[in-house]
């Protein structure tokens, strides 16, 4: 995947190059060091080709094993494996006493945002770490009260055992801080525990990231992720966080339909429909392809019930018969209200199918599925949820007496000289998407993958020095295509009409059947006489042998050209 020009764009709007990492594990490992222990192929098993995969937000330190279940999914359980040991003992400075790492694999921070709906509410006694504006730096604290004027937290620290010895050297140990400059609530408590504990309020705790319990054990240790929650309250602070790139509100989905003269027709329908419970309307597509370049598609839909409306709009990138109906489908469903129950009449039944397929399962569970069009199905399931609408898909034959569905149908193919419609890319976003320049992939991405590497492969074979020749324009144009991909069809089931008589005629070749007289004897023997002779030699009888020893025929068929 890394060098077919694939980009991987999350939610958030931050763009992450697949196609490489930094610290390549191969320029850091020698070969025998990779395939002694199989190191490699238990490298690759996860996933793993670059040292900054196992490196924290920050750039300096080595996650812990079990961190790799949280940033890798891997299976942590049981005991360390040897292949992360190696690398600690490559990449640590010192391995009994942190996770420091080396000077050569120090990286720039990597933060990323996460949006404030997956941070947990605050509770007593949770551990955060805060962002603190005085010395824009954040720390690390448990949530002793909560409350409306604010959350009261108690500053812990990191205890430097050995003075000689950096901090971020040292074991990860804190304990409560005695007091420093954050410390704003002082008691009038005389004893003397309580006066040297170190307390502030925080008020912004949307900022704030929650770390979990089991990260810090009793003896008050600090896992990595704990210092991966503290980069990530820095970066929540410095960083103008973006909740998610579509707007939680429904009624704020038509922002992303492009032009906005398309968006006013369709936001008119959603006015009018704005306090109607039951919805019938009827879709349909028009595709048509005037050469292997040129392809027009169209939408269209039409509102039977409680009022009539129509729509129709052309479309122009990555044109399908089978995207344009499923287009129609999500038009509808924006301009539905919240709460509505509708009935749609669609004359495809594939799309009925895998609908039917997919709504009981989850969002994450259908990013998950290798159906057509993923993309847009996920689309058209969250836009069901948030407005927490009923959906029923009927199926309508096409061409049929049905007044409406013919209406539909008319609407679809005036469609293709209508105004286009340009959806926004940011709309297809869940969690992260797999693009191709900078395009999100509606299709399956395996398929998508596949497709552009023999594309790869198919140019590469032309580019050699044997095949110069059929890179000549001239010879290209000579070469009958529509019968070479037929014959390199062959081993293919699947089969057409079309080519019954190619297949017919390859069976009887191996099954010697060909129309020789001998056989032509057998068929009809009131037409055919057995003394004839071989029409080219006149000396033997034609068989099927005789067709590969008769000289003259192999005279004749040499002046033949393939």
């Amino acid at each position: 995947m890394y060098d077919h020009n694939l980009t991987f764009r999350s939610s958030g709007q931050d763009e992450n190059i697949i196609r490489g990492g930094s610290l390549r594990i191969t320029d850091f490992f020698t070969h025998n060091e990779l395939f002694k222990n199989r190191m490699n192929q238990q490298l690759m098993k996860h996933g793993i080709y670059f040292i900054s995969q196992l490196i924290s937000s920050g750039g300096d330190r080595l996650l812990n094993y079990r961190d790799l279940r949280i940033t890798l999914g891997i299976n942590t359980k049981g005991r360390k494996p040897s292949w992360f040991k190696s690398i600690e003992q490559k990449c640590l400075l010192e391995k009994n006493l942190s996770r420091r790492l080396k000077s050569e694999f120090h990286m720039e921070r990597n933060y990323k945002c996460i949006s404030k709906d997956l941070v947990p509410e605050v509770k007593k006694c949770n551990w955060l770490a805060f962002y603190h504006e005085k010395n824009a730096v954040a720390y690390l604290g448990r949530v002793i009260e909560t409350g409306v004027e604010g959350t009261i937290v108690e500053h812990w620290i990191h205890d430097i055992g050995v003075d000689n010895i950096s901090p971020s050297v040292q074991l990860p140990i804190i304990k409560k801080c005695s007091g420093c400059d954050l410390k704003e609530i002082h008691t009038k408590s005389k004893r003397k525990s309580v006066k040297q504990r170190c307390l502030l309020t925080i008020n912004d705790t949307d900022r704030s990231v929650k770390i979990n319990a089991k990260s810090i054990d009793d003896r008050y240790i600090l896992d990595m992720s704990v210092f991966e929650c503290l980069a990530q309250a820095e970066n929540n602070s410095i960083t103008k966080l973006v909740d998610s790139v579509t707007d939680r509100t429904p009624s704020n989905l038509l922002t992303f339909i492009h032009s906005p003269s398309v968006r006013n027709k369709l936001l008119k329908i959603k006015d009018s429909l704005e306090f109607v419970k039951d919805i019938e309307a009827y879709t349909d597509r028009s595709f048509k392809k005037y050469s292997l370049t040129s392809v027009e598609m169209g939408s269209a839909f039409l509102i039977s019930s409680p009022k009539k409306f129509e729509f129709n709009v052309n479309i122009t990138d990555n044109p399908s018969a089978f995207k344009a109906e499923l287009i129609a489908i999500i038009l509808v469903l924006l301009v539905c209200p919240k709460d509505a129950n509708i009935t749609i009449y669609v004359d495809t039944q594939a799309i009925i199918n895998i609908f039917n397929q997919l709504k009981k399962e989850s969002l994450q569970q259908i990013s998950r599925e290798k159906c057509q069009y993923n993309a847009w199905w996920i689309l058209s399931f969250k836009i069901i949820k948030f407005f927490n609408l009923t959906v029923l898909l009927v199926k309508v034959k096409a061409h049929d007496n049905s007044e409406y569905n013919n209406v539909v149908d008319k609407l679809a193919k005036e469609a293709l000289n209508k105004d286009p419609v340009f959806i926004d890319l940011r709309l297809l976003m869940y969690k992260g998407n797999v693009c191709w320049n900078h395009n999100p992939i509606e299709k399956e991405v395996t398929i998508m993958i596949k497709h552009i590497r023999e594309t790869q492969w198919i140019e590469e074979f032309f580019n050699l020095h044997r095949n110069d020749c059929w890179n000549n324009s001239e010879m290209l144009t000579e070469i009958d295509w529509s019968s070479t991909f037929r014959v390199l069809k062959g081993n293919t089931e699947l089969t057409n009409f079309s080519e019954h008589e190619l297949n017919s005629f390859k069976v009887k070749i191996r099954t010697e059947e060909l129309p020789t007289l001998d056989n032509l004897v057998k068929r009809k023997p009131h037409v055919y006489s057995s003394k004839w002779k071989c029409p080219m030699c006149l000396k033997d009888k034609e068989t099927y042998t005789h067709l590969w020893k008769c000289e003259h025929l192999g005279q004749s068929s040499g002046k033949c050209k393939f």
